[in-house]
């Protein structure tokens, strides 16, 4: 397993990286501790403009 380099969040394609991270396995480390999850699910935003879907339900 092998650290993605910061240009591959630099791709102006945002659901290409959206995409590409889907499967992918996300570690975290604090202090002794480590976690990790697989990428089940992502959502693409190019700019300020675009709202995250979750925040324009309304219930």
């Amino acid at each position: 397993m092998s650290v993605l380099p910061r240009t591959f969040y630099s791709n102006p394609d945002v659901v290409a990286v959206a995409r590409e991270l889907l499967g992918m396995v996300l570690v975290t480390r604090v202090g002794e501790n480590t976690t990790s999850g697989i990428i089940t699910e992502t959502e693409a935003y190019t700019g300020a403009n675009d709202v995250p879907h979750t925040l324009t339900m309304v219930k």
